[in-house]
């Protein structure tokens, strides 16, 4: 299921332009049989070649100039119309990195505490109805109607952090962010998987991005600083008696 209206538009001029090929391939086909198999073709085509070269010199402007007519028009709404007239400084800014084999996530605009690591869950620890190899610990939850930047970079070897149902694959590249600014529509679950090949665990790196409503998204992130205040103090309590792990 497609969930972006801009993804679905990009589809649509996609078909647009392979029906249009086909119809020239065809026409060239048909064309040169008839020149071939018909003397008469040959002579008509000849003795009005004048017509035929303006009808083969319009003809592609019209075609090209329909094609970059939809390109720009669906690159604008991609770039700009969606953002609904908000400031940069009100877009939520999202750091994602990619590790051998898991996603770090890192909620900027929050602050340095708003970050967290999401690992896949094992088949052991799946509740009725989840997916496997798809759900993960800790989902990357989304508000939604509301610019989001990712910034997307990796820390040890080359991943491709992919969402198919919204369009997006951008690489995860060590030394590098690359930036992606989307617009979520739709409530729901969307999952998605590291899309280069990263090593033996590449199969175990999903991606599930929840998109909820704004207040919703609040509500969890408050939520999140508590559970995230709890296990620092907990760390700090461990370092201070010497013990190495919360195990």
């Amino acid at each position: 299921m497609v969930s972006s209206s801009i993804f679905l538009q990009k589809m649509w001029l996609m078909y647009f332009v392979c029906s249009i090929m086909l119809g020239i391939m065809f026409f060239v086909i048909c064309l040169m049989v008839m020149m071939i198999f018909s003397k008469s073709v040959v002579k008509k085509f000849y003795y009005n070649f004048s017509s035929h070269e303006i009808c083969c010199t319009l003809v592609p402007i019209v075609i090209l100039s329909s094609q970059v007519y939809c390109s720009f028009i669906i690159t604008y709404w991609d770039s700009q119309l969606f953002l609904g007239g908000e400031s940069a400084d009100k877009w939520l800014n999202v750091k994602i990195t990619g590790n051998q084999w898991y996603w770090s996530y890192e909620y900027v605009s929050w602050g340095s505490w708003a970050k967290y690591d999401s690992y896949m869950l094992g088949s052991s620890k799946l509740s009725l109805g989840d997916l496997r190899l798809l759900e993960v610990d800790m989902r990357l939850v989304l508000p939604m109607n509301k610019p989001v930047i990712l910034s997307i970079t990796s820390a040890d070897v080359i991943h491709s952090w992919s969402l198919p149902d919204y369009g997006l694959k951008v690489d995860a590249v060590p030394g590098m962010e690359n930036n992606t600014l989307v617009y979520f529509s739709n409530m729901g679950v969307f999952y998605g998987m590291c899309s280069e090949i990263c090593g033996t665990g590449h199969s175990y790196m999903p991606i599930v991005v929840e998109v909820v409503p704004e207040g919703v998204f609040i509500d969890w992130m408050e939520d999140l600083k508590h559970k995230l205040d709890i296990v620092t103090r907990l760390g700090d309590w461990y370092n201070l008696h010497g013990v190495s792990s919360f195990v």
